[in-house]
């Protein structure tokens, strides 16, 4: 089940206030993303890379369903993203997101691609970069 999961380690010794008590807490996600960053090195200003694409796959056991995939941060205007996810993913089923880039500025490009959904730990980021020459 995805979401917020949190526990206990309880840990019994012979020294002293045992036992000792560790607090756990983690996500639990039905989704996978592969590669979690995308790198497109230098691009001359105004003209576009190749795409570069990531995979998101859901490990789940039930579907998996997108409220939202799209590009955020500072330099998110530079990136163009088309996906083919549509609004739901089947278990054990995988889309592609498929991320170009036209620098508009010379310098240090970033944005990321945000992708909303019900997998747990949402939303999930593919963070992207490149430089403008």
């Amino acid at each position: 089940m995805p979401g917020n999961i949190s526990g206990f380690l309880s840990i019994n010794d012979n020294g002293g206030r045992s036992p000792q008590i560790v607090q756990l807490s983690g996500v639990a996600t039905l989704v996978s993303i592969s590669p979690t960053s995308l790198a497109f090195g230098a691009q001359k200003v105004g003209t576009s890379s190749g795409p570069l694409v990531a995979a998101v796959t859901n490990t789940g056991s039930v579907v998996l369903n997108f409220s939202s995939i799209t590009l955020v941060g500072s330099n998110a205007s530079d990136f163009f993203q088309v996906n083919a996810c549509g609004r739901q993913l089947q278990p054990g089923t995988s889309c592609q997101i498929s991320v170009t880039f036209t620098p508009l500025a010379i310098g240090k490009r970033t944005a990321s691609v945000r992708i909303g959904d019900n997998g747990g730990g949402s939303p999930q980021t593919i963070t992207l970069i490149g430089t403008g020459t």
